[in-house]
């Protein structure tokens, strides 16, 4: 898959434009294919290392949405928390992405991470 080797070419190498691009090619030519949630993943991670907050959000939310009972779908979780409490300042949609982990994913690793920064912000 030179499409796959490519991303992670132009990721290592800080192209990040050229990265998105094969990892949207990568999840239009192989719909379904295990890797798409990786492809989300990555993209968003891309996005918040180029400051781009409000598309990395809205990718994270589309990668837990879409693969709700995926094994990456916790990994997003965490992440859009952490991004709306500490780069969008937003608690209100902080406080309800960690109750998904907690009320969903019950079994992540993420789990202490989650209801610590919870009750961090519902002030307990």
């Amino acid at each position: 898959m030179p499409c796959i080797l490519n991303r992670i070419l132009f990721q290592r190498q800080n192209r990040f434009d050229s990265a998105i691009f094969y990892a949207e090619k990568i999840r239009n030519d192989f719909q379904g294919h295990s890797l798409t949630d990786e492809m989300l993943l990555l993209k968003a991670k891309i996005y918040e290392s180029q400051e781009n907050y409000e598309k990395a959000a809205d990718t994270y939310e589309t990668l837990a949405i879409a693969f709700s009972h995926d094994i990456l779908a916790d990994n997003a979780l965490i992440a859009l928390g952490n991004l709306y409490q500490y780069k969008l300042k937003n608690s209100e949609k902080a406080i309800q992405t960690y109750k998904k982990i907690i009320e969903n994913h019950s079994n992540s690793i993420f789990i202490t991470e989650a209801r610590k920064e919870y009750r961090k912000l519902r002030g307990f």
